[in-house]
């Protein structure tokens, strides 16, 4: 039998017995869910110092008007008034995440409404979708990019 016959009969079986292994798994994004739940019941509990813990120290949050708010100090003073009246209160609830690098950053992204009371009960005044930004840190995952898009 010649040389090459040989060869194009025993390729299919090297090609066979050399198998590339599969790769890993990616890491749930599941902890990214839920890092996004326990945020929003901090925030629900404590207000602004809830909300304010989860922030990293570098962390970006875009103003509904689309300007770039930098750091705690800013990102403090942009939310504060809000936080501060008692009659108001922020809900959300994510309804998907993903790893952008996975395992140490990630997103989410929901649903937020924003509530007022009075004397009649609550009243949505505001609501739309919100794109949070994850990264992990030694201190757990913390936020470094919020955005909020009302509804028209």
């Amino acid at each position: 039998m010649n040389i090459c016959l040989r060869t194009l009969l025993i390729l299919p079986l090297v090609a066979c017995a050399t198998r590339v292994p599969p790769m890993p798994p990616l890491p749930d994004h599941a902890v990214l869910l839920e890092a996004d739940r326990a945020f929003a019941a901090d925030a629900a509990e404590r207000r602004l110092e809830g909300w304010m813990a989860w922030f990293s120290e570098d962390a970006v949050k875009l103003s509904v008007q689309g300007e770039e708010i930098r750091g705690h100090d800013g990102i403090r003073a942009d939310v504060a008034p809000l936080w501060d009246d008692p009659a108001m209160t922020i809900h959300w609830e994510p309804d998907i995440g993903g790893w952008i690098q996975p395992g140490t950053s990630g997103y989410t992204r929901g649903r937020y409404s924003l509530i007022q009371a009075d004397g009649t009960g609550e009243q949505v005044i505001a609501s739309g979708t919100y794109l949070t930004l994850w990264k992990q840190t030694p201190d757990g995952w913390r936020v470094t990019f919020d955005m909020g898009i009302p509804n028209s």
